[in-house]
């Protein structure tokens, strides 16, 4: 996923390791960045600075994916055999 806003970067890591309050999307809204990575095998964030693997490991997005985003969030999912 990739968006033309940073919507993550008043909330930094917490996003991805404790439920978040979301107060923009209204009334008990929360990030819902935590539930990718609690259910994913892999998680990555990037911006212009960089990328940072929440968790698992893996190699950032595709830099053609999202060119003019200013934040990517990609997780990959469990399979189950």
């Amino acid at each position: 996923m990739t968006a033309d806003k940073d919507w993550l970067e008043p909330y930094g890591q917490e996003a991805f390791h404790a439920i978040t309050p979301f107060p923009e999307a209204g009334v008990n809204s929360m990030l819902a960045e935590v539930l990718a990575v609690a259910f994913s095998v892999a998680a990555i964030t990037v911006t212009r600075a960089g990328s940072t693997v929440t968790t698992g490991e893996g190699a950032p997005p595709s830099s053609r994916a999202g060119q003019k985003a200013l934040r990517a969030f990609a997780f990959r999912r469990r399979r189950e055999i």
